[in-house]
């Protein structure tokens, strides 16, 4: 994969309640940020959005106006920007785009690469949204101001341009952005998870010591309850989803175990009888990720009455070709 590196050393301060700012926010990188949050901005408008989910978003955009964000990089490397964007343009011709700076660089002679411009296609009309995707850029850990100026098209030349008398076009509407995180490709294959290291859980399980060792299994997964974790993975793609289950009632074929990923059903897998608390079985099913970013796996319940499922370990794989390049 190709990379273009910009080295940043000019990092912002925290975001502060200046004159002029809808307020301060700890954005948190990687993640999905709303257009309106923004720290600063000159002649967009804060609109109403007819995009799914509805809200807010910026609009009335013209070639020179621009937008920033104070944001908080956890973790440094190569980052690339999703947009989600709508613009009126008949002719599937791009006339606007972005220009991408990082602390008021995006290719200055003293820096090693460039962040090149996103161009803004034709999605139909102000209110038909499309997710487009810019290049690869570098990001160090810290606090950044990260900034989008709009480009129009030069009546008379044709290229991008953000000012003069013949620069135009430049129109679009922007809901949100999100930088994710791109790791190497063989950086993680593997997530080995304790069942009872949760993030978070519906009150009525709970957790049982595995005698002779430090580990924990929970127990007491029934029919409604639900147990969630929260995994990094850097692509979308094909994945296995393995859990290792213990199990003592009887059970139907029709007992399982839902496999959600943010709230999405994705797969399931049978419950299995054991005869014995402590003799798991592994059980798996293939799922499919559709983006890259923090995925929060709910394992639930779909089952009779009383099956008290036990869980001590979740594996995921990645199996499938990468989806993000």
């Amino acid at each position: 994969m190709d990379k273009m590196d910009v080295t940043l050393e000019h990092l912002a301060e925290p975001c502060s309640d200046e004159e002029g700012y809808p307020g301060c926010w700890d954005i948190m990188v990687p993640g999905k940020i709303q257009a309106e949050d923004y720290n600063g901005q000159n002649g967009l408008q804060v609109l109403e959005c007819y995009d799914e989910g509805g809200g807010e978003m910026l609009g009335d955009a013209h070639p020179g106006d621009w937008v920033s964000y104070d944001v908080s990089v956890a973790t440094g490397g190569y980052y690339h920007a999703d947009f989600r964007v709508a613009a009126p343009y008949e002719d599937g011709i791009s006339r606007a785009g972005l220009n991408i700076t990082v602390d008021g660089y995006s290719g200055d002679p003293d820096y090693t690469g460039t962040i090149p411009a996103v161009y803004i296609p034709s999605t139909g009309g102000y209110d038909d949204f499309a997710t487009i995707r810019s290049a690869d850029f570098y990001l160090p850990p810290g606090w950044h101001s990260i900034k989008f100026e709009i480009l129009g098209y030069d009546w008379e030349t044709g290229i991008p341009c953000s000012g003069g008398e013949t620069c135009g076009w430049g129109h679009f509407n922007l809901n949100w952005f999100k930088l994710s995180r791109i790791l190497p490709r063989m950086e993680i294959t593997k997530w080995s998870l304790r069942a009872a290291a949760f993030d978070s859980y519906h009150y009525g399980m709970y957790q049982v010591g595995i005698p002779g060792t430090y580990n924990r299994f929970i127990g007491g997964l029934d029919d409604g309850e639900w147990v969630e974790y929260k995994v990094d993975m850097a692509y979308p793609g094909t994945y296995r989803v393995r859990l290792l289950l213990s199990q003592i009632y009887d059970v139907a074929e029709t007992d399982k175990l839902n496999i959600l990923v943010n709230g999405q059903h994705k797969g399931s897998v049978q419950i299995p009888d054991t005869e014995a608390w402590d003799e798991f079985q592994w059980v798996e099913d293939t799922i499919e990720i559709d983006y890259d970013d923090n995925q929060i796996i709910r394992i639930v319940g779909d089952c009779g009455p009383s099956p008290s499922v036990c869980i001590d370990k979740i594996d995921i794989i990645r199996t499938g070709p990468l989806s993000s390049q």
